[in-house]
């Protein structure tokens, strides 16, 4: 790319971290396992980063790469309205890497969220998660490069602790590879814009947040203590892998540091179909007696050690049918946070699917949901009509809402177990160029930022630049890659194995 004269730099690394948050930075295994990454931060400009609403995996990286919210990208969750996994060819709008392009220049992108299956840009592209094929790079010779570098795309994790001591080395070892291929690929291609997300905080938090974090009671058991033992490599696997990179960076690169959201623990589960079914707007499915034994008997502890698919079993036992012509409404996957109706046009039914969430309480008496939003007071854009009808912002945010008729009743404590959820607030970075001592940006932001230090401004974007930029930026324009509908370029068993994925997040049930 031909050097901008109103470019603040040569080169920009967008450098995120998935479930990066200030409370993780701050617990004692992190700042005395991960001190490159703490001295980055203490030397840039920073602030809170706010994900989109929901604070989710697959919007919120999308909204970061493409400076537009989820109603005019598409991508709402990890699964389309009809329940099929997205990909990049769901997104409907260019990303970074393609503006770079259209200016000349050449990009790395590693691992980024939501660029499966990869495609030709300009430079070079692995996919992020979800990645259900080993086709996992562009251009497609690169991929058995990385297979002798033993690179791993991610690591399924199960939520709810299951996982034993392996897990934890593998994730140590996936994020080691991952920064060896980043310096490598930093060294070894030209590029002016690079693209990396390493994963490894959401991978922990999922599973062991309140076993990792100070201020739960969770955090002085003996097990935490082995948890934290067991941790510590990968937090220096991390560490050195963003300094192994940093270290690879030619003179004059701006680091943009940013996560996709926060994180915190989760306290609650709200089943809220099990309310629809009550107002006999859902599927009542098996008989209650059965669906107690099952609920109670997947919450206990020895459950926590039982294989996944007995898990899975017992869940589908316990919701038992429900299929669309039996119910006029129904709550979203985990983390999507919505409800969604048979017929959107039933005014009737909006409000009184509104009223049923408004009046849940919690066991104190206290009310569960903050507000109730409209999808289209929400989102802007083409693709608004996609999102789920009703959006529910709860009172707190370490209450989930939840799909599935799998519990006794639909408000589910989760006091007892080490778990993590997502939250609004990330973090941003910016080092290397002059900017503002602190900063406070939201997920589209971090697109005209990076694209506004290369020297170019993309028009029409939702986000803004969070430094002062020049005055005479290279206006640059780029064409999205979106499938048409219900042709992201998955076969039934790249599906399969895709949901498989999002299953051992507690994405999708």
């Amino acid at each position: 790319m031909s050097p901008s004269t109103t470019a603040l730099a040569s080169r920009v690394l967008m450098l995120g971290i998935d479930g990066l948050s200030s409370s993780f930075l701050r617990a004692p295994v992190v700042t005395d396992n991960m001190p490159i990454l703490s001295s980055l931060i203490e030397k840039s400009a920073s602030g809170p980063l706010w994900s989109t609403f929901p604070p989710y995996t697959g919007p919120a990286w999308t909204s970061i790469t493409t400076g537009v919210g989820p109603g005019r990208h598409g991508v709402f969750g990890f699964t389309d309205r009809a329940g099929h996994p997205c990909s990049d060819a769901t997104v409907s709008a260019p990303r970074l890497w393609d503006y770079v392009g259209k200016a000349g220049g050449r990009s790395i992108v590693l691992n980024v969220p939501m660029t499966h299956p990869p495609r030709a840009i300009e430079g070079v592209m692995v996919s992020g998660m979800p990645a259900p094929t080993p086709e996992i790079a562009y251009p497609s010779n690169l991929a058995s490069q990385l297979q002798a570098r033993d690179y791993v795309v991610d690591i399924a994790v199960a939520e709810g602790g299951r996982e034993g001591s392996s897990t934890l080395d593998s994730l140590a070892e996936m994020t080691r590879r991952r920064g060896e291929v980043a310096a490598w690929l930093a060294r070894s291609q030209p590029w002016d814009l690079y693209a990396i997300v390493f994963v490894l905080p959401d991978r922990l938090g999922h599973p062991w947040w309140k076993q990792i974090v100070p201020d739960d009671g969770l955090y002085e058991s003996r097990r935490a203590e082995r948890v934290r033992r067991g941790v510590r490599p990968a937090l220096v696997a991390l560490d050195e892998a963003i300094g192994g990179l940093l270290e690879s960076l030619p003179q004059g690169t701006a680091v943009v540091l940013c996560s996709d959201h926060g994180f915190g623990p989760l306290q609650a589960d709200v089943f809220f179909d099990l309310v629809l079914a009550e107002a006999g707007l859902a599927a009542t499915g098996p008989q209650t007696g059965l669906r107690r034994t099952l609920a109670r008997a997947g919450r206990s502890r020895p459950a926590q050690y039982a294989p996944k698919a007995l898990h899975r079993w017992a869940r589908e036992k316990a919701s038992g049918p429900t299929e669309a012509l039996e119910r006029r409404a129904w709550t979203t996957p985990p983390y999507e946070s919505g409800v969604r109706l048979a017929d959107s046009a039933d005014q009737g039914l909006r409000e009184r699917i509104t009223e049923l969430l408004l009046e849940l309480k919690t066991p104190d008496n206290r009310q569960a949901v903050g507000s109730v939003i409209r999808r289209e007071d929400l989102y802007s854009g083409a693709r608004t009509d996609e999102a789920a009808d009703l959006l529910c912002k709860m009172v707190d945010e370490t209450v989930g809402l939840h799909n599935g008729m799998h519990a006794t009743t639909p408000w589910v404590s989760r006091d007892h177990l080490p778990w993590g959820t997502h939250a609004s607030e990330g973090i941003v970075a910016i080092s290397g160029v002059p900017a503002p001592d602190a900063l406070n940006g939201a997920a589209p932001d971090i697109a005209p930022t990076v694209l506004g230090l290369l020297g170019l401004e993309a028009k029409g974007l939702d986000g803004h630049p969070l430094v002062p930029l020049g005055s005479k930026l290279t206006s640059v324009s780029a064409e999205s890659h979106t499938a048409p509908e219900g042709q992201g370029g998955y076969s039934p068993d790249q599906e399969a194995a895709v949901l498989e994925q999002l299953r051992s997040l507690g994405y999708v049930d």
